[in-house]
């Protein structure tokens, strides 16, 4: 890896679980942009391709996750960056394998495990 600090992108619609998320993450050294729907997100996306994972909340106003994910697959230069999905319903794990999500991360999660969830996750895509 460049000494550059990997790029992280937080959709989630909770503005507090979004502040909280950004700032856990930068104290933990990543860069990252916030997104508070997904229109938005695909935006920041397409404007910064060298993304290297995205925080995706599975229920979201405007647009769905699911819809996301379609309209990011359009787009070849932000297709392939890989997606964690983060909800609080039950069945979101399948959720997250139907959409091809590399992970899920059930909410409400310890700061911890969002650490260790996305070190871990970008460590295999290192």
């Amino acid at each position: 890896m460049s000494g550059e600090a990997p790029l992280l992108l937080v959709v989630e619609d909770d503005l507090d679980v979004s502040d909280g998320m950004v700032s856990l993450l930068e104290d933990e050294g990543y860069r990252v942009l916030a997104a508070l729907d997904g229109h938005e997100g695909l935006k920041r996306l397409q404007d910064s391709p060298d993304v290297r994972l995205v925080l995706l909340d599975l229920t979201m106003p405007k647009m769905s996750a699911g819809e996301f994910r379609v309209e990011q697959r359009k787009v070849a230069s932000i297709a392939a960056i890989p997606v964690l999905l983060m909800s609080a319903g039950l069945d979101a794990a399948r959720q997250a394998d139907k959409l091809g999500a590399v992970g899920f991360l059930g909410k409400p999660f310890k700061p911890a495990m969002l650490v260790e969830t996305v070190g871990r996750l970008l460590g295999s895509r290192a």
